[in-house]
């Protein structure tokens, strides 16, 4: 894939990206995400297709997040959007609060830290909520809080909004102080 520029103006990067949905959704708000950042080869092809801009296929478990500001010509992006692996968390699965997966929501705050976006939403499963009673979003605010973001999480059903059908999420919104 090819680089992603951020320009003055409205620049949106996108992790942990799978087939694009949440960019497209972005994309048809006027705000498309100039690049994504996805593990599975397969889901970044796809997401080009969806979304129409480039897919890095990269592990953002072990990526140095500078990676990311070099690429974008080291501006400061205007918004970073992103849904992390949640199997560890869906109460669909297992719930094992031991997943290895589950620290890669660490991953995409080390993304935010190192990008300083002024807007960032994070996108879960309800069972993020209480997944280990809690101790995990709740680290994981307290964290964004720290490195200097206003916060807001709400759950919200996705239903309300045109997915056909009942999609139950939580949403971290922050922003830079």
């Amino acid at each position: 894939s090819g680089s992603c520029q951020c320009f003055v103006g409205r620049c949106v990067l996108s992790f942990f990206s799978g087939a694009g949905g949440f960019s497209y959704g972005f994309a048809l708000s006027g705000l498309k995400p100039v690049c994504g950042a996805e593990v599975d080869k397969d889901a970044c092809e796809t997401y080009e297709r969806n979304v129409g801009s480039d897919c890095h296929n990269v592990d953002l478990s072990s990526i140095d997040p500078g990676y990311f500001r070099r690429i974008s010509g080291g501006r400061a992006p205007f918004a970073v959007i992103g849904g992390p692996p949640c199997q560890g968390f869906s109460t669909a699965g297992s719930r094992d609060s031991s997943d290895p997966r589950n620290r890669l929501i660490f991953n995409y705050l080390n993304i935010v830290d190192h990008l300083r976006p002024r807007w960032f939403i994070f996108e879960n499963v309800e069972g993020l909520l209480t997944s280990g009673h809690g101790v995990a979003v709740f680290s994981l605010v307290k964290e964004f809080i720290r490195i200097g973001y206003s916060v807001r999480v709400q759950k919200v059903n996705l239903a309300a909004y045109g997915v056909p059908q009942t999609r139950k999420r939580v949403l971290i919104i922050g922003n830079s102080l």
